[in-house]
């Protein structure tokens, strides 16, 4: 059991990691990208991303990566510290989503879906809120990602049950 709730501890803070490496990633290079010359940007960043966009990246891992964190939650209920860190982690994690699911999709679809025929000012607003936004979801993967470190830095200094 021990050596299980540490495999999925590491599991989850690698797995939040990769979402925060991306997160970060889409700020410094996407975002600038598309942010720029609007409605054109838009329109060549449509083209490049006809096949996949980070979305595909994004909705492959946020499963796995609340999965492990709520079986290192599981796992780890009994050991007060590494359950409060986890709970947080994963509570970051879900507010993320619904910050992705309420706020940023429907700016995905109007910047990156619908008919480029909007005004550019609701374009440019659009696209500096998405920006700003993904600085907020950013945050709260840090805060995952690093309260998931702490839950299984717990894991790791507990002792097994039956050591000396």
């Amino acid at each position: 059991m021990h050596t299980c709730r540490q495999i999925l501890g590491f599991i989850a803070v690698v797995l939040l990691s990769a979402i925060l490496g991306a997160s970060v990633y889409e700020s410094v290079v996407l975002v600038p990208n598309f942010r720029h010359d609007i409605p054109n940007s838009l329109e060549h960043y449509r083209l490049f991303m006809s096949q996949a966009n980070p979305g595909a990246y994004f909705r492959a891992i946020a499963p796995p990566t609340q999965i492990a964190l709520l079986v290192s939650l599981i796992l780890s209920w009994k050991l007060r510290p590494a359950r409060s860190w986890y709970i947080v982690a994963l509570a970051c994690l879900i507010v993320a989503d619904v910050v992705t699911f309420t706020f940023h999709y429907p700016r995905n679809h109007f910047l990156f879906d619908a008919p480029l025929q909007q005004p550019v000012s609701q374009l440019v607003s659009a696209a500096q809120g998405w920006g700003v936004g993904n600085i907020g979801r950013i945050a709260l993967v840090v805060v995952s990602t690093i309260a998931a470190g702490l839950g299984l830095r717990t894991t790791i200094l507990a002792r097994p049950q039956g050591a000396p």
